[in-house]
């Protein structure tokens, strides 16, 4: 099943399900395995990222899109980078739904849960991004009245904070939402695509679960 965010913006949606069969095709042949949790150490937690890149984005777009995670995840002393190997998440970055056979939600980021649990496999929706952005006005200028290239840069930073809403979900091991900040029930296009780290904030609860135990 799936758990969406509410009306107030974009549908984000976790996927609660083994992986299908088209899931599979799109990651590697052999898949990292979970990223241990936060350990008994205060020092800066690095994560590996890798992008299987299936949109139309190119480098520069990813090395956005990753800047605005690190910029939401810095306060937790979280940093994440482009690597491969064990312990490595995977992204799975499409021009087309991020849920196979979803071609009606706008669904931006899944991560896969099994057993109750996150995984580290990701998927993000270029598609879906641009959806939502089509419908957006924001500061009076529509969308698709704005120069290719601000499209673009409106898009990887949407797609940065999808990346980091997912990366809450896996990192804290959860598929709950709540009402404020980077795991809220929904996010507005302001917030998506103009980011502030002081509003995509985790609440105290959260915050306990990347402490050590």
């Amino acid at each position: 099943m799936t758990i969406a965010f509410g009306a107030l913006g974009v549908p984000f949606a976790v996927w609660l399900a083994a992986s299908s069969p088209a899931v599979q095709s799109a990651l590697p042949d052999t898949c990292p395995p979970p990223v241990r949790r936060a350990g008994d150490t205060c020092q800066p937690r690095a994560v590996r990222v890798t992008i299987y890149n299936r949109s139309r984005l190119q480098g520069p777009d990813i090395d956005r899109m990753l800047q605005v995670t690190n910029r939401v995840w810095g306060p937790y002393g979280v940093a994440f980078e482009l690597g491969n190997g064990p312990g490595a998440v995977a992204v799975v970055l499409l021009d087309g739904p991020s849920l196979p056979n979803d071609n009606e939600r706008v669904v931006l980021g899944t991560t896969l849960f099994t057993e109750g649990h996150a995984t580290p496999y990701m998927r993000l929706s270029l598609a879906a991004a641009e959806a939502f952005a089509n419908e957006s006005h924001e500061g009076g200028v529509p969308y698709n009245a704005r120069p290719q290239e601000q499209r673009d840069e409106i898009l990887d930073r949407m797609l940065g904070v999808a990346l980091a809403h997912e990366m809450a979900h896996y990192l804290l091991d959860t598929a709950e939402h709540s009402r404020v900040g980077l795991l809220q029930a929904g996010l507005t296009m302001h917030e998506l695509a103009y980011p502030e780290a002081t509003r995509l904030t985790l609440t105290a609860a959260q915050q306990r679960l990347l402490r050590p135990r």
